[in-house]
């Protein structure tokens, strides 16, 4: 049982936020997840496993719910908490807005930070050498000797040099904290990358920019904090160092997983590899430069003999990597094997049940042997470079130029060498496999990866084994009304102690809700046909007074519609990929808050995420149910595992993940407790297939209705 000292923090903190907050309203769903929270946690139940997974639907307040829950908790326990969040706007605003309201307004004493990745903060050192006296392309050195006052590693595009100098102005006035995310101006993602560093491009405290570093002043005294915000990536790195690295360690953390359903994805895409072979020609090459260059600089006889065993074997996976090339070149199967599917012009060959065919794996070792060789030489020229430049026996810029180069090509080079390394390596029969595969891009370029295709077991041994607790919280987490495959896709076992609670949304859905399913003749499949009924509906039923959001499952069908539409009604759509997401949402508030109306054509990112309260959206029109477009090699192994372990993937995952993505599509409609309109859906499969009946269950209890709406039609 929670002692009394804690159940009264919480009891009192909450209270707290009634009083102190103007038309704050307790609810009761809100004090639930409280409860079940604090209950979790509580270090006398020795029975469970301090872990919970709550589906706190929209209206519940969750982020309120687990902050009041679980901060008197882990203070009691002298245990960090870390709330980490799927997109670095959720961070944010929980840690610039959520946090402080909370702390202020409940009254409850506690300290908390932002975590975020190196590479989301500007390096002050690669800053000031691109911004060197002479940063113009005239007077530049492009050369590997990189000789200059601004060091480029190509001639500036139009507007670059003026933009570094900018941030370099506001880091200095100190108007801007050099976190990228917060630049008011767009950067490009090339030159983002020149003007961050990697962690083995980081000179530390060896740095003549150590004291104003970005990175370090937003870390200082992190591990001290109570509450840590941060990102599931973020999470994800720190565990792949083996936890307490990045963050406190595993075992004196809770964590709170906001955005929990993006989790098991996350941690799939965190542990892929991918490396292009012309890409690592070019990094191994860069590799061995750099370390010469930093042999040379430290006038070390050892360190040049070193540099030349780098050259010599660079040389040597250079060919391995050629010959790799030419031999993957011509087994890459023609269309008719059916071995590779085609994404616009990319072609990807995947290797029957993740297994590399024995002619391609010892090559492949060879080439991650070969690598690693260059790698252990390279990083004692780092390391010894960093000392040096610590220790001013080298010009500190000279230094940090080179240390900056080697450090990024090492990092380049560790993942050529993971790459080859898994790719190469021979399955295991019994377990869940890897996905293998060749991937040839619009260019003809080949490149090999590889990837998990279930993060279940990476999740239980890096975190759920090792982690004091977990809270997982998501608006939608169940799909067909179960968490089964949230469970299996996060690594949580059946009966292992976890709780599941599932708090039901404040808002009269009955009441306040429409559903239709227009009779639409054609087969979603049927595409030609099918775009023509979307057309027609858009046309008859789209009003033009207010805010409509139409969802698509593919941009293809999406721009075909908008082409079909009269002009009227074409002109007020504004087009996912047309503008920046953040501009067509500016855009859209200001015509519908002007009375002009507007309707945003989006697909799965518009699908949930965004809030359009009121007349911002009044209609949600779904063009299809949204199941995952088939084909790419991690779905293709996942569901051929399945098949060959007798189990059913469509059933089993297409149908359950087509059921959370349409409850977030749906649930675009009602956003406030005074939130009405319909939300339509132009898929005949809703009626026509066993499983339509099983999605239709699982939506918010919309009142269904049948015909045109009056307030819909179109003006």
């Amino acid at each position: 049982m929670l002692n009394e000292e804690t159940k009264v923090a919480i009891r009192d903190a909450y209270r707290n936020l009634s009083k102190n907050i103007e038309g704050f309203k307790p609810r009761r769903g809100q004090a639930e997840m409280i409860s079940h929270i604090a209950r979790t946690l509580d270090p006398d139940d020795t029975l469970n496993t301090h872990i919970c997974v709550i589906e706190g639907q929209t209206g519940t307040g969750k982020s309120i719910g687990y902050m009041i829950g679980a901060i008197p908790v882990a203070q009691k326990l002298e245990k960090h908490l870390v709330i980490s969040t799927a997109t670095v706007a959720l961070q944010e605003q929980l840690a610039n807005k959520d946090l402080p309201m909370v702390a202020e307004k409940a009254n409850l004493d506690f300290t908390y930070q932002i975590a975020k990745g190196r590479k989301r903060y500007v390096c002050s050192r690669n800053l000031a050498q691109l911004t060197g006296s002479n940063a113009n392309q005239d007077a530049l050195d492009f050369g590997e000797e990189h000789q200059g006052s601004a060091h480029w590693h190509r001639p500036p595009k139009d507007g670059e040099v003026e933009q570094v100098v900018r941030m370099e102005q506001s880091l200095t006035a100190g108007v801007w904290n050099g976190d990228l995310d917060e630049l008011k101006e767009g950067i490009d993602d090339d030159l983002k990358g020149m003007v961050t560093t990697s962690n083995a491009g980081c000179s530390g405290r060896a740095c003549s920019h150590y004291q104003d570093c970005p990175f370090y002043l937003a870390r200082q005294d992190l591990k001290q904090a109570d509450v840590i915000v941060t990102n599931h990536d973020f999470v994800l790195s720190d565990l792949e160092l083996g936890g307490g690295v990045l963050l406190p360690e595993p075992e004196d953390t809770i964590y709170v997983f906001d955005e929990a359903h993006h989790l098991p994805d996350k941690a799939i895409g965190h542990f892929a590899y991918l490396t292009r072979i012309k890409g690592s020609i070019k990094t191994l090459e860069s590799l061995s430069k750099s370390c010469n260059s930093g042999a040379v600089i430290m006038s070390d006889e050892k360190l040049k003999q070193k540099a030349r065993e780098v050259k010599e074997i660079a040389q040597i996976a250079k060919n391995d990597l050629i010959a790799m090339r030419s031999t993957l070149e011509t087994s890459f199967p023609s269309e008719q094997k059916g071995k590779f599917q085609t994404q616009t012009k990319e072609k990807y060959w995947r290797f029957e049940d993740g297994k590399t065919p024995l002619e391609f794996c010892d090559p492949g070792k060879s080439i991650a042997v070969s690598t690693a060789k260059m790698l252990q030489h390279g990083q004692e020229i780092l390391e010894k470079l960093r000392k040096a430049i610590r220790e001013k026996s080298v010009a500190n810029e000279a230094g940090d130029r080179i240390l900056q180069d080697l450090g990024n090509d090492i990092e380049r080079a560790t993942e050529i060498v993971d790459t080859w390394q898994y790719w190469s390596t021979p399955e295991t029969d019994g377990k869940v496999p890897m996905a293998r595969w060749v991937h040839m891009d619009d260019n003809g370029e080949i490149g090999v990866a590889v990837s998990a295709i279930s993060a279940a077991n990476m999740l239980r041994t890096m975190l759920w084994d090792k982690a004091y607790g977990a809270v997982l919280t998501s608006a939608t987490i169940t799909a067909l009304n179960s968490f089964d495959r949230f469970r299996r896709s996060s690594g949580l076992r059946t009966n292992d102690g976890t709780s599941y609670l599932r708090i039901p949304s404040p808002f009269d859905y009955q009441n306040n809700g429409e559903l239709e399913i227009p009779s639409i003749q054609a087969e979603p499949s049927d595409n030609e046909r099918h775009t023509r009924e979307v057309v027609d509906y858009i046309e008859r039923n789209l009003n033009l007074k207010t805010g409509s959001l139409v969802l698509f499952a593919s941009a293809y069908q999406m721009r075909q519609v908008h082409k079909a539409l009269p002009e009227a009604i074409a002109k007020k759509c504004l087009v996912q990929g047309d503008l920046p997401k953040g501009e067509i949402l500016k855009r859209h508030y200001e015509a519908v808050n002007g009375g002009y109306g507007s309707c945003i054509f989006g697909l799965a990112s518009f699908a949930e995420g965004i809030d359009l309260p009121g007349d911002l959206c009044r209609h949600v029109v779904i063009a299809k149910l949204p199941f995952a477009v088939p084909g790419t090699p991690i779905e293709e192994a996942r569901s051929e595992w399945l098949q060959k372990n007798g189990r059913n993937p469509f059933i089993e995952i297409s149908v359950p993940d087509a059921s959370l993505k349409l409850i977030q599509a749906v649930g675009r409609l009602i956003r406030t407790e005074t939130d009405t309109g319909r939300v339509t859906i132009l898929d005949k499969r809703l009626i026509t297939k066993r499983y339509g009946k099983q999605l239709l269950d699982a939506l918010p209890p919309l009142k269904r209705v049948t015909g045109p709406c009056q307030q819909q039609k179109t003006a």
